[in-house]
């Protein structure tokens, strides 16, 4: 090689370098060449995570990947994500990316969780009243007996036979582990309550210890309280046996080893008082309520306390703080400590997390059976007789989906991994699985 070339050689690599190496700092920023302006423009980055992994994702109705992933050089502006997949229901969603930023398709719940298009629908039993559902076991309560199920599909059985009338399972502990029966909805008759303890069978009779309407809450430690008469009590359901503990009382509720109860004072103002066992000592959280008909304590496990007073529920910190008047329906999931909310037709949920009241959806249908699953991001709902579901994340449209077509539809639980649906159609138990 002579002098000459190899000049010439090494002025190539010079020049190759002066202008590749500034292009390869702009691609790693994210900097591309738009050839229909003829200028550099910095792009960015739609972060798109699934659950299953393995679906097709289309970025503007063009197909960028056959899985979740990366969609990197993004320009900016809005553009219309959609994930496929055989089987599953397709989730779509405008998103605006802005230049050298990361956008996540789903930034608040991390993955989107696909719904299948057509569940699967198992039958479990036939003539149920009521039933129990907890992450994988059930107890289901026909006319004569009381079954515990449990296992892949709730196909393990035991039966226990019915020793009086009941038609409803108003309480249970935390564990699913005790229970109270009812016949609460023979409205000709005084209720009867019955106590079971899942693990030895048991039935225990509770008509000598209360008559007339009782509320019975179990504590996290499995304690039994109940309210009957404006009296306050901690029951010892094994040994029939009643403690009376705070008189005067509109309503409770359970937080830990506290005890937080309304108690009307000597002029007839309510008060919002809290104890811990032994119950020898109180203290007057709020001393004067407005005077209410009804009223509900939700305690959050951060200890935030809700009080729906008849239609008004109040967040109670160093003040009442109203959150939402004509309330039609407020369903609290102690495990979670999340909180539903349908007020004038608009569903929210209160995150203990975040303190916020986070919109869902409306609708001018009545619903009913409110769970919200931040897990899975859906908040899944009764209207008529279908099971929907709806994204959490309000950006854009929500997707929506039809999990469950029913005749009558009395009650409905889905698991806290959102897998399954449980529903009771008629008097038929039926397995659903929605993902």
């Amino acid at each position: 090689m002579t002098k000459k070339t190899r000049y010439f050689l090494l002025a190539a690599c010079v020049l190759f370098f002066l202008i590749v190496a500034p292009l390869m700092v702009l691609y790693v920023r994210g900097v591309t060449f738009n050839f229909k302006t003829r200028t550099f423009v910095a792009t960015g980055i739609l972060a798109v995570r699934s659950v299953p992994n393995n679906v097709d994702v289309y970025l503007d109705g063009r197909q960028s990947r056959s899985s979740a992933g990366d969609l990197r050089f993004v320009a900016p502006g809005e553009h219309e994500v959609t994930l496929k997949k055989t089987g599953y229901g397709d989730w779509s969603k405008r998103l605006l990316v802005e230049p050298g930023q990361v956008v996540w398709a789903n930034p608040t719940f991390g993955s989107i969780y696909l719904l299948m298009s057509k569940p699967p629908v198992v039958s479990i039993a036939t003539g149920v009243r009521d039933f129990y559902y907890q992450n994988g076991r059930a107890l289901l309560l026909t006319k004569n007996n009381l079954l515990t199920v449990s296992g892949a599909g709730l196909k393990n059985q035991q039966i226990f036979a019915l020793p009086q009338p009941a038609d409803s399972i108003i309480a249970d502990d935390a564990g699913g582990k005790n229970f109270i029966l009812s016949d609460e909805q023979n409205a000709s008759a005084t209720p009867a309550y019955l106590f079971f303890n899942a693990d030895s069978g048991k039935f225990t009779r509770l008509s000598g210890l209360f008559s007339g309407q009782t509320e019975f809450k179990f504590s996290g430690s499995g304690q039994l309280y109940a309210l009957n008469k404006e009296v306050l009590y901690s029951v010892d359901p094994e040994n029939l046996a009643k403690n009376p503990l705070f008189d005067e009382v509109d309503t409770f509720s359970l937080q830990g080893s506290s005890v937080y109860f309304i108690q009307s004072s000597a002029t007839g103002t309510p008060a919002l008082i809290v104890s811990q066992a032994p119950f020898n000592q109180t203290q007057t959280l709020f001393a004067s309520l407005p005077p209410f008909g009804k009223a509900q304590i939700f305690i959050t496990y951060q200890k935030q306390i809700f009080l729906l007073a008849d239609n008004n529920l109040y967040l109670l910190n160093n003040s009442m703080q109203e959150l939402a008047d004509n309330v039609s329906l407020c369903q609290f999931e102690p495990s979670s400590s999340l909180l539903a909310v349908l007020h004038s037709g608009e569903l929210d949920y209160f995150d203990p997390l975040s303190g916020n009241l986070n919109f869902v959806t409306r609708s001018s249908a009545a619903l009913s059976n409110l769970q919200i699953r931040p897990g899975i991001g859906y908040a899944i709902f009764q209207k008529d007789q279908k099971i929907d579901a709806v994204e959490l994340d309000t950006r854009d449209r929500q997707n929506q989906y039809v999990l469950y077509n029913g005749t009558d539809i009395k009650k409905s639980v889905t698991d806290s991994n959102g897998q399954n649906l449980i529903v009771l159609d008629g008097d038929e138990l039926k397995i659903v699985t929605i993902r």
